[in-house]
C-alpha cells in the first residue's frame, strides 16, 4: 500500500513539473510575441509621427516665406530592443511633405500669372520641437538622403560581493558617427552617444 501510494505520489509531481516548465516555454514565447508587437506598433508611430511633421514644417514654411516648398525629414532613433536592452537597436524613419500657401497678389509679378518660387528643405535628426536644428537647404538637384554609419557598442557585466551578499548588474553604451550625403550638393555630418545600465539582483 505504501508502494502504490509513492508511486501515485512520483507521478503526481512529474506532471506537476511537466507543467510547469510547459507554462514556462509558453510564458517566454508570450512574452516575446508581445515585445516584438510593441516594437512594431512604436516604429509605425514613429514613421506616422516623421510624415505628419515633416507635413507641417512645410506648411509652415510655405505660409512665412510665401513659396511653395517641399520639406523632408530624415531621424535616426535609437529604440529598445529586446535582444539588446541596454543600447537598443537604430531604427531609420522617414518622411515628405510638399505645401504650397503662397498668396498670388504678393508674389512677385504675380499680377502676370506666374507660379511662386519653390524651394526645398531637408532635416537630418530633427527634435520636434526644434525645427531649424540640424535643417538644410538644398540648392538644385533632388533632396534624397545616403547615410553612412559608424558604430561603435560596449557592454560589461560586473559583480560584487559583500559580506554574504553578491548582486550583478549590466552596462552599456554606443557611440555613432553619421555621415549623410544630401543629394549631389553637400555633405554633413553628426555624432552622437547613448549609455546606460541595470542592476539584475542580489543574492544572500
Amino acid at each position: 500500500m505504501a508502494y502504490l501510494m509513492s508511486k501515485r505520489g512520483n507521478m503526481f509531481l512529474k506532471k506537476k513539473a511537466q507543467a510547469l516548465v510547459e507554462m514556462g516555454v509558453l510564458g517566454s514565447v508570450v512574452l516575446l510575441a508581445l515585445g516584438t508587437m510593441c516594437i512594431f506598433i512604436a516604429k509605425l508611430n514613429s514613421d506616422q509621427f516623421i510624415l505628419m511633421e515633416s507635413f507641417r514644417r512645410a506648411l509652415k514654411k510655405s505660409h512665412d516665406e510665401n513659396k511653395a516648398i517641399g520639406y523632408g525629414m530624415w531621424n535616426d532613433r535609437r529604440m529598445v530592443d529586446i535582444n539588446q536592452p541596454i543600447i537598443g537597436n537604430k531604427n531609420a524613419h522617414s518622411g515628405a511633405g510638399f505645401a504650397m500657401w503662397a498668396v498670388n497678389s504678393v508674389v512677385a509679378n504675380g499680377e502676370t500669372g506666374e507660379d511662386p518660387e519653390g524651394e526645398l528643405y531637408v532635416s537630418i535628426n530633427s527634435p520636434p520641437a526644434m525645427m531649424f536644428f540640424n535643417e538644410y537647404q538644398v540648392e538644385g538637384g533632388s533632396g534624397s538622403i545616403a547615410p553612412e554609419y559608424f558604430t561603435f557598442t560596449a557592454e560589461t557585466l560586473g559583480v560584487s560581493t559583500s559580506g554574504h551578499s553578491t548582486s550583478s548588474g549590466r552596462a552599456g553604451g554606443v557611440g555613432e558617427f553619421m555621415i549623410y550625403e544630401i543629394g549631389d550638393s553637400m555633405k554633413v555630418a553628426q555624432g552622437r552617444g547613448y549609455g546606460g545600465g541595470r542592476g539584475l539582483g542580489a543574492s544572500n
